[in-house]
């Protein structure tokens, strides 16, 4: 799915503002449960190399192979 033009991503603030009042929880709360799912993504992902938000999203990393490019300019340099 391609981003639309002209749109920005919604920031952290933003965010936490709508989910503050879609739950009726104060915003500081909503930050700590944010803040804690950041921690616990990160600790994920380099640890297994995935984190899944069952139903939103997945979180993969991946090694690229090296690229020819160098090598062959450090041949013909």
């Amino acid at each position: 799915m391609k981003a639309m033009k002209g749109q920005k991503a919604m920031t952290k603030g933003a965010l936490l503002g709508e989910l503050a009042t879609a739950t009726e929880m104060k915003k500081s709360d909503i930050t700590k449960v944010l803040n804690t799912l950041t921690e616990i993504g990160t600790q994920e992902v380099k640890k297994s190399g995935k984190f899944v938000l069952p139903g939103l999203c997945m979180i993969k990393t991946r090694q690229k192979a090296k690229g020819l490019g160098w090598d062959l300019w450090r041949v013909f340099r």
